[in-house]
């Protein structure tokens, strides 16, 4: 389940921004805000529920959060928050020191532990919510990484960024049916970033030691499509595993790997013949592209995957985007922000910048 919160036209920046003082102040993991210029407050935020496990895509520049041992006091739900800017930077001061994070990298923070974190006004990120007893990951190895900057622009930190990324993106969303699974993806990825950076693999329980196998399989795989090259061998080699283990981890999920790589090249296909964009570009062109050298083989593959010849496939795909009034970009940014809650909102449906929605007051 998803949800949005952004400013409605009859309320004014610094009524919306006392709306999030107040849920923030008096929610379960209750936190202080500041801001400079409360009269152009403008936060928005979208949270995607994933069980017991929270993501939010949040644009909210110019914020100070604070964390006082006087509000952990009166309330600690026991969470890691994983924090992926995208845009803009944030500090943190834990009292001793004070730390900068900007996009490619990656923080955890304890919301047992005091802290206070500054936006700039660019300011838009995405997080996380994990409880601490569904982290497969030692809570010591976690503590070893607590608000350090940890690489967001590659490996595992930059595929955890673009699942949560992708997860509270704005569009048609996840079936509820899916937000266990997802859950379980986050919590594999999380665990083999910071079990990574601690030196800790080896902590891991073996399910999600190959659960993070699969992602960074499929990472691979993604990045190397149009190489002829591709194959589960080349793969395997690049996890340092051998290819029967590579086999049995895609087995797991109910895919084969070879077959899973051609889907892919099949789908980039589809997106190509589909774009008026490439409209000059021949099938065969596109074809050979992503590796299919046999027209009459990859005419064969495509209609087995989509119903349908790849030159028929292109007609209907371009003629419905010819007949189809452009759309408008609104006001959002693909980040959280101008995702249209209705005017008039208010307390209810504001979501706090570092709890989940579930903690504050309805």
């Amino acid at each position: 389940m998803a949800e949005t919160a952004s400013r409605g036209d009859d309320i004014s920046c610094a009524e919306w921004f006392d709306t999030w003082r107040q849920v923030a102040l008096h929610g379960i993991c209750p936190a202080e805000l500041h801001t400079e210029r409360p009269g152009s407050f403008d936060a928005q935020d979208r949270a995607v529920s994933l069980g017991s496990i929270e993501v939010t895509s949040t644009s909210a520049g110019g914020l100070q959060v604070c964390r006082t041992p006087r509000l952990i006091r009166r309330s600690d739900p026991e969470m890691w928050v994983i924090h992926a800017p995208l845009r803009g930077e944030f500090s943190v001061d834990l009292g001793r020191h004070q730390i900068r994070h900007g996009p490619g990298t990656v923080m955890v923070i304890s919301t047992s532990l005091p802290y206070t974190l500054s936006a700039n006004s660019d300011y838009a990120g995405v997080k996380a919510y994990l409880p601490r007893g569904l982290l497969p990951v030692p809570e010591s190895v976690v503590r070893r990484t607590l608000s350090t900057p940890l690489t967001g622009g590659a490996g595992f930190g930059s595929l955890l960024t673009h699942f949560l990324r992708d997860v509270a993106a704005p569009g048609p969303g996840h079936r509820p049916d899916d937000a266990a699974r997802l859950g379980t993806v986050l919590l594999d990825l999380s665990a083999a970033l910071l079990a990574s950076c601690g030196d800790a693999e080896r902590s891991l329980p073996a399910e999600n030691r190959r659960g993070a196998l699969f992602l960074r399989a499929q990472d691979f795989v993604r990045r190397n499509l149009a190489d002829p090259g591709l194959a589960p061998a080349t793969v395997a080699a690049s996890l340092g595993i051998s290819s029967r283990l590579l086999q049995q981890i895609f087995r797991e999920q109910g895919l084969g790997v070879a077959g899973w790589i051609r889907e892919q090249r099949l789908e980039r296909c589809r997106r190509e013949l589909a774009d008026p964009a490439r409209a000059g570009v021949t099938v065969r062109e596109i074809a050979a592209r992503w590796c299919f050298g046999q027209p009459a083989a990859f005419t064969r593959a495509f209609r087995r995957a989509f119903g349908t010849a790849p030159a028929e496939y292109r007609a209907m795909a371009l003629s419905h985007a010819l007949r189809e009034p452009p759309r408008s970009p609104g006001p959002g940014t693909g980040l959280g922000a101008g995702l249209g809650a209705a005017p008039g909102t208010g307390l209810g449906t504001a979501q706090l910048p570092l709890a989940p929605r579930r903690l504050a007051p309805t």
